[in-house]
């Protein structure tokens, strides 16, 4: 009998390595991530936690989703990417109450 046992993928891997690159940009800016365990299946997969000039916590937090992919369309003669995201994680984000932030990280180039 085939085990029912879920496995992980490339896809997931590639996710990881997306979100891992961020929350290191994140840290190098003297900032803090939270990466949420299973975000990428609730659409956040990062908690940004910001500080002033004099290193104070700020209150609230930023909600980050990262979208990876290994061909990236950048359309021509702009600096926009075209990336398809589900109508429910528009709807999710346009309704957060804190920022959001949508960050599209190029597997292949290893660039957020």
């Amino acid at each position: 009998m085939p085990s029912r046992r879920k496995r992980r993928v490339q896809q997931h891997i590639v996710g990881d390595a997306g979100v891992n690159h961020v929350a290191g940009i994140v840290v190098d800016a003297g900032f803090v991530p939270l990466v949420v365990p299973g975000g990428s299946d609730y659409g956040t997969d990062i908690l940004l936690f910001t500080f002033d000039a004099q290193g104070r916590a700020e209150n609230g937090d930023l909600r980050v989703q990262v979208k990876t992919s290994a061909h990236l369309k950048r359309l021509k003669r702009s600096n926009a990417y075209d990336f398809d995201i589900s109508k429910r994680d528009l709807q999710l984000w346009l309704n957060e109450t804190s920022p959001f932030v949508l960050v599209l990280f190029g597997n292949s180039t290893g660039s957020a």
